[in-house]
């Protein structure tokens, strides 16, 4: 029968959940609300209708990980009878996939700086990998805790 160092158990559970969680936590959160950040930066918010030109899958990108699959967002608006157009990147399948030319987005723009925009999609975008985050910090706190009594 094996025998297990019980401190040593318990300590690997309170590691993980006190130090490396959080950590990944706070990295993810200020990672996961860039647009919503930078919407408030704006001096003189605005909103206006925009439009989807194009949507691509790029090749010039650095990989970032195993499932990385970099779309390239392009879209267009007004903003003081100027004509715009930008673009974003995402690695969500799921959002490049929902989004077709011509379809219909909001944008939200600095009108001092109208080129300093947002789109209600980036947005969305960042609000559900926020949820996702929560979950799997959950499920993962619970897979330890059970692990942790499983073993002592």
């Amino acid at each position: 029968m094996k025998t297990y160092n019980v401190e040593i158990l318990i300590a690997i559970p309170i590691v993980l959940v006190v130090l490396v969680v959080p950590a990944l936590l706070l990295i993810g959160c200020f990672g996961s609300k860039n647009s919503q950040r930078k919407r408030q930066k704006f001096r003189d918010p605005a909103e206006s209708s925009g439009t989807i030109l194009r949507i691509w899958k790029t090749t010039d990108y650095q990989p970032e990980g195993p499932y990385y699959e970099p779309w390239v967002v392009e879209y267009s608006y007004y903003a003081g009878g100027i004509l715009y157009k930008k673009n974003f990147q995402t690695n969500n399948r799921k959002v490049a996939h929902s989004l077709q030319a011509n379809d219909k987005i909001t944008v939200y723009y600095d009108r001092q700086n109208p080129d300093n925009a947002v789109t209600s999609v980036q947005m969305e975008q960042e609000k559900s990998l926020w949820k996702n985050m929560l979950i799997g910090f959950l499920i993962f706190t619970l897979i330890v805790a059970a692990c942790s009594i499983f073993f002592v």
